[in-house]
């Protein structure tokens, strides 16, 4: 009997510590952009964003740009004609500092920001990577996305199914290997 209301008597201090505890340490509000509206509407303003010009990297050096395209499947070959169709992700990332906010580390609201791929089109700078074997493309627009970091770092990410011009040499058929090339360029 004394062992029950002893356990009682501290779940109530128990309580009572918790209560104070959490009055006395409210959250200090934060600072910078809260969503990504608000992050478009300061930093991807017209008037201190310029979508023309590339990131500086460096002084004047050039755009490191990252590329990566990660197949999910092989959709289809056609042997006659030498075209593969791929699925899959082109991912892109850069360092874009007029783009850096203060993350969560140093008072701000958030440490990244993911916009839709429609969001950032236009509004913001967006390397020219084009696919220069590409017969036919599909990119899936509600699969598109642009993440930013709060330390500028910029990834784009796009769903996709490209279809390439791969020469297949069918000459030592049934033991051929192929490889199907996607040739990227700026």
């Amino acid at each position: 009997m004394a062992w029950q209301s002893l356990l009682v008597v501290v779940g109530a201090l128990t309580a009572g510590a918790l209560a104070q505890t959490d009055a006395s340490c409210a959250a200090p509000s934060c600072t910078g952009p809260k969503s990504p509206g608000a992050f478009m509407d300061e930093y991807l303003n017209v008037a201190k964003y310029d979508v023309s010009q590339r990131p500086r990297c460096q002084g004047n050096g050039p755009t490191i740009v990252e590329v990566q395209f990660e197949l999910e499947r092989l959709a289809e070959v056609d042997q006659k004609v030498g075209i593969v169709a791929m699925a899959g992700y082109l991912r892109t990332w850069w360092h874009d500092m007029r783009l850096a906010f203060n993350g969560t580390d140093l008072g701000g609201c958030m440490d990244r920001v993911i916009l839709t791929g429609a969001q950032a089109w236009g509004r913001m700078w967006l390397p020219d990577i084009y696919i220069d074997n590409l017969v036919r493309k599909h990119i899936d627009s509600f699969a598109s996305s642009v993440e930013v970091q709060s330390d500028g770092m910029v990834t784009r990410t796009e769903q996709m199914i490209v279809e390439v011009k791969s020469p297949l040499n069918l000459g030592k058929l049934p033991y051929d290997e192929h490889n199907a090339t996607i040739l990227l360029a700026s």
